[in-house]
């Protein structure tokens, strides 16, 4: 994109539009919260069902031990 056409679209987007007489009512702002805890608790529960593929990453990637939560938690190690 070359200097006219950025100039001439910024000069389009903020002098072609007026005053925008708009909301947001309490039901949106309910929805939006909804959406935002839903995806924080499906986030929190995929890291629950892969929690020892997660863990096995981890610790092969900092310290190089192939050890689970699991195998720690049976007194195998």
């Amino acid at each position: 994109m070359n200097f006219k056409t950025a100039a001439a679209l910024i000069l389009f987007f903020y002098l072609g539009i007026g005053d925008v007489h708009a909301y947001i009512d309490p039901g949106t702002g309910s929805y939006i919260l909804q959406i935002i805890v839903a995806g924080m608790l499906g986030a929190a529960y995929a890291l629950k069902i892969y929690w020892a593929k997660v863990w096995l990453f981890l610790t092969s990637k900092f310290s190089g031990s192939q050890d689970t939560p699991a195998d720690k938690d049976n007194g195998s190690g």
